[in-house]
């Protein structure tokens, strides 16, 4: 399993922060696209970073990864998506990912979200929503792969932030 390139997402955490303007925005130059610069962050990021197109199915990998039968359509009735949720202390789908910090407005429209899911030093993970619709804008992906590349680099557990999950 390769591990995150640790030089490379600091020295890429530390340009995105040099390209961020005191309101909140980032200047990234012309001719960087919003997919170049998630296809470097997945390069760097390695094993510890994962893009999910749609943030629905992240949870259906984490269950699958730990070992629950979970086919295509997560809720037939052959599924162990009770169990898991049960195992994670929440009801619904939903609150497992209330549980991991992805806020309600998300939720609401998780059409429009991806998400990226990152793992640090320790191996606890996070996840890090990212609008859809600004995939193909660097500005504004800018601010969801720095976030998850910085998480990749510290060494925050659950005990820190009880957001942050293990698989």
């Amino acid at each position: 399993m390769a591990r995150c390139k640790m030089n490379l997402a600091r020295r890429l955490v530390s340009l995105l922060d040099d390209m961020r303007m005191p309101n909140g925005t980032y200047e990234i130059p012309n001719g960087v696209s919003g997919a170049a610069l998630l296809k470097l962050a997945l390069e760097v990021g390695a094993d510890d970073l994962t893009f999910f197109e749609h943030i629905d199915q992240l949870v259906w990998a984490v269950a699958r990864h730990e070992g629950y039968v979970i086919p295509d359509y997560p809720m037939d009735s052959n599924s162990e998506v009770r169990a898991f949720l049960a195992e994670h202390g929440a009801e619904t789908v939903e609150d497992w990912y209330r549980l991991r910090g992805v806020t309600d407005a998300v939720l609401a429209e998780d059409w429009r979200h991806a998400g990226l899911m990152a793992r640090n030093v320790p191996f606890w993970r996070k996840i890090v929503p990212a609008s859809k619709e600004d995939l193909d804008n660097p500005a504004r992906v800018a601010g969801p792969i720095r976030d998850a590349l910085a998480f990749c680099l510290s060494a925050t557990t659950g005990e820190d932030d009880a957001r942050l999950f293990s698989v």
